[in-house]
């Protein structure tokens, strides 16, 4: 009976993960996930702490993979128009998610011209006065895809105030619409992923809303 439990228990893992592959993408070494039978793919630019277990979307990455959704997490200062262009061959629609210091990275790509079928913009600095704001890198909502922001109004970071998340809907014209998001983990930095700036405990609200609006 032990072995049979075990070796569920090593079935369940084995098909909840999926191959990682090192690639090299618009000038940086990058890494792909790509589950069977993949829907749609999504590029993944993570916070402050670069690619790291801790960060918000690689914490749920795996969840996101699991949802049909192949991925391509990328450090800061990628190409992020190559990404794009890399992540079409594998499945297209293709999404670009910032989460915190990667929205404003995010928006530079697209305002460079990078043209991904969605954005979404996680917990990030979206007008002035805030650091790298996503307004100024995007320098015109005309280049914006659809795009989702989604944001926590717990949110006590202090680059990324609940209170510009409006203001920059209003700017966009339309192309950008609002998730508001839950979690208030108990991490004591208000910036760091294990807080409600890192949405720490509404992870399958935050999946769930990207599989949804990558259908």
């Amino acid at each position: 009976m032990l072995r049979t439990v075990l070796s569920l228990g090593f079935l369940l893992l084995a098909t909840s993960s999926y191959a990682e592959e090192r690639v090299s993408v618009g000038g940086k070494e990058a890494f792909l996930h790509v589950p069977q039978g993949a829907r749609a793919s999504a590029i993944l630019v993570p916070g402050k702490g670069g690619i790291s277990p801790a960060d918000p979307l690689l914490r749920n990455r795996a969840a996101i993979n699991a949802r049909g959704i192949a991925t391509l997490t990328v450090p800061h200062g990628t190409v992020l128009g190559e990404a794009v262009r890399y992540m079409r061959k594998v499945k297209e629609p293709v999404a670009l998610i910032g989460m915190s210091a990667g929205v404003s990275f995010a928006a530079r790509g697209v305002g460079n011209g990078a043209k991904p079928d969605v954005l979404i913009l996680i917990s990030g600095s979206l007008i002035p006065p805030g650091k790298m704001p996503a307004q100024e890198t995007l320098k015109t909502p005309t280049v914006l895809p659809r795009t989702l922001v989604m944001h926590n109004r717990n949110d006590a970071c202090d680059l990324t105030p609940p209170s510009a998340v409006e203001p920059f809907v209003k700017w966009s014209g339309g192309r950008a619409s609002i998730l508001w998001i839950g979690g208030s983990g108990p991490g004591k930095d208000p910036c760091g992923p294990n807080s409600a700036h890192g949405f720490m405990g509404a992870d399958s609200q935050v999946v769930d809303a990207i599989a949804n609006f990558l259908r």
